[in-house]
């Protein structure tokens, strides 16, 4: 079968367009085309030799055609021939010759979309999601090619998504300490640590997850209220120590957890509970600071 190049070329030497074979073409100095259609729409006698060296592999198949009626039917076959997109009523056969045109795995698992082997900032990966998407991209015949770099685009809208939030929250914590460094001016140092002792207690006392009570420390209508507490409080166990006090730091308090001996937290953390674990990972960051 000729191919729609090759068909595009006849048409274009019999319109005159091109050179043929000893020719010059259409138009250009030098010796006039040959024709290769007779008046009544018939070829002329050895008209597929005149092809020209590009297409000489098609001569004997362009001798087939004996008119040009002839070779529109063929092109008509051949448009319709090409594979395409499988409907409802798509049989098997059209539609594996389009999964194998369109580049479609033979199943969701050959798209092979898995985690990458690093991922943007801030970004988890859901394996189970992936093969769901998968299966979808599958049942509407999505090439391999093009759900993968949706996936990576996706990725990196996210990854966009994320770094807008950390900058937010950056802007907001900046924004906070602004407001209390204008408002307390030369206590800031002190009130800060004051307002962050006594969230971490209360926080210890109401079994509130370190990660909570950092988002309350950093609060700074909360942190003006944890400094108004300590100051209208005298309890030992909310105070907050000022030099050498009866208070343990918080490395002391971590060790004695870890051992098992601290009253609150020291049985849950031998048992692995995870809030106790915690505690004692944010204790070790208090003391590392």
């Amino acid at each position: 079968m000729m191919t729609m190049n090759t068909t595009r070329m006849v048409f274009a030497e019999m319109a005159g367009e091109v050179p043929v074979a000893g020719g010059t073409g259409g138009g250009a100095v030098g010796e006039a085309p040959q024709a290769l259609v007779n008046p009544d729409g018939t070829f002329v006698e050895g008209w597929h030799t005149r092809l020209g060296a590009e297409h000489a592999a098609y001569a004997d198949t362009a001798a087939n055609f004996k008119d040009v009626r002839d070779l529109v039917k063929s092109v008509v076959r051949l448009r319709g021939a090409g594979p395409k997109y499988p409907g409802e009523q798509a049989t098997p056969e059209e539609v594996a010759r389009f999964r194998e045109v369109a580049q479609v795995p033979a199943d969701a698992k050959g798209y092979g979309l898995a985690a990458p082997e690093q991922l943007p900032e801030g970004l988890g990966w859901d394996q189970a999601v992936a093969d769901r998407f998968a299966e979808i991209a599958h049942q509407h015949h999505i090439p391999g090619p093009a759900l993968k770099a949706l996936a990576a685009a996706q990725l990196e809208v996210e990854a966009g998504r994320a770094q807008q939030v950390r900058d937010w929250q950056a802007a907001q914590r900046r924004e906070a300490e602004d407001s209390l460094v204008a408002e307390w001016r030369g206590d800031y140092e002190a009130n800060l640590s004051t307002a962050r002792h006594f969230t971490m207690k209360l926080a210890e006392q109401a079994r509130i997850s370190p990660q909570g009570a950092e988002r309350l420390a950093n609060d700074p209508d909360f942190a003006r209220m944890a400094v108004a507490m300590a100051k209208l409080t005298r309890e030992d166990a909310v105070k907050t120590p000022a030099g050498p006090g009866y208070l343990r730091t918080p490395r002391q308090r971590a060790d004695e957890i870890m051992r098992g001996t601290d009253q609150q937290w020291g049985r849950l953390y031998q048992e692995g509970h995870r809030e106790a674990i915690d505690v004692v990972s944010n204790l070790l960051k208090e003391a590392a600071r």
